[in-house]
C-alpha cells in the first residue's frame, strides 16, 4: 500500500504543474513561416486539449502544409485590420483564435525585433494572460490605430457556432 502512495504522489504533482494557469507568455524567434505556424499549432493543442475531442479532429489543430495555414484557427493582423493565413511581419500584432469551438479563447501574438511573444487565453477567467499585460508589452511600439484595434481585438475575428443550438461560452472580461 505504501508503494501506491509513492507512485501516485509524483503523478499528482506533475499533473498539477502541467495545468498551471499562471504561466508567462510563450516566447520564440521569428523563423520560416511553416516553423512559426507549427509552433503556434503546438501551443494551441497544448492549451486547448479539449478541441480535438469536441471537434472530432484526430490531430486537434494542425498545419495544412499545402496552404501553409493552421486548420481550426484563424489569424487577424491587428495592424492592418484584416485576416491573414501565414505571413508574420516584424512590428505587427495578431489575434489568433479557434474558429469552431464553443469556448472563445483568444491569443495575441506580438512580433518585435524578430522575436515572437504569444499571450494566451486573453482575459479568460482563471487562465492565461490579460489585455493589460499585452498593452504594456506593446506600449510605444505600435501606432495609435493598432493600439485601438488591440483594445477591440474580439471584433477582429469570427467565432463559428458548432451547430445552430450551440452558444459561444466565454468567461473573459469583455464577454462574461
Amino acid at each position: 500500500m505504501v508503494k501506491n502512495y509513492i507512485i501516485i504522489l509524483p503523478l499528482i504533482i506533475c499533473l498539477c504543474m502541467a495545468c498551471s494557469t499562471n504561466k508567462a507568455p510563450y516566447k520564440f524567434r521569428l523563423k520560416e513561416q511553416p516553423e512559426n505556424l507549427q509552433k503556434i499549432t503546438s501551443i494551441l493543442n497544448m492549451d486547448i486539449p479539449n478541441y480535438k475531442f469536441k471537434m472530432s479532429a484526430i490531430n486537434g489543430f494542425y498545419l495544412n502544409n499545402e496552404k501553409d495555414r493552421i486548420i481550426g484557427a484563424d489569424i487577424f493582423d491587428l495592424n492592418e485590420g484584416k485576416r491573414i493565413d501565414n505571413i508574420f511581419k516584424n512590428g505587427h500584432i495578431y489575434h489568433i483564435f479557434p474558429i469552431n469551438f464553443e469556448n472563445s479563447f483568444s491569443y495575441i501574438l506580438c512580433v518585435f525585433d524578430n522575436k515572437m511573444t504569444l499571450f494566451s487565453s486573453i482575459n479568460c477567467k482563471d487562465r492565461g494572460d490579460n489585455l493589460e499585460k499585452v498593452m504594456n508589452f506593446v506600449k510605444n511600439r505600435v501606432s495609435a490605430q493598432t493600439l485601438e484595434n488591440l483594445k477591440n481585438y474580439r471584433s477582429f475575428g469570427h467565432y463559428i457556432k458548432i451547430d445552430s443550438m450551440s452558444e459561444i461560452k466565454c468567461d473573459c472580461s469583455p464577454c462574461g
